[in-house]
């Protein structure tokens, strides 16, 4: 039983640690976009921006993989 309880603590502390350091995340799913620690104006903010990285990281990749013989 204290086991559990240990066990039980330390998923609530992992849980809460991210939560309270001020972590961001951003979910996107076609219909729908949640952000969680943010408002929704620098949510989209941050959304933009993991876009293009995204966009720019596929493009590096893609030409790295056309070079390639």
């Amino acid at each position: 039983m204290k086991k559990q309880t240990r066990i039980a603590n330390l998923l609530v502390l992992a849980w809460m640690v991210p939560v309270l350091s001020g972590c961001v995340f951003i979910l996107k799913d076609d219909p729908s976009v949640q952000y969680y620690g943010i408002d929704q104006q620098r949510g989209n903010e941050y959304l933009s921006q993991v876009m293009v990285k995204q966009e720019q990281v596929y493009q590096a990749g893609k030409a790295a993989k056309e070079t390639q013989p």
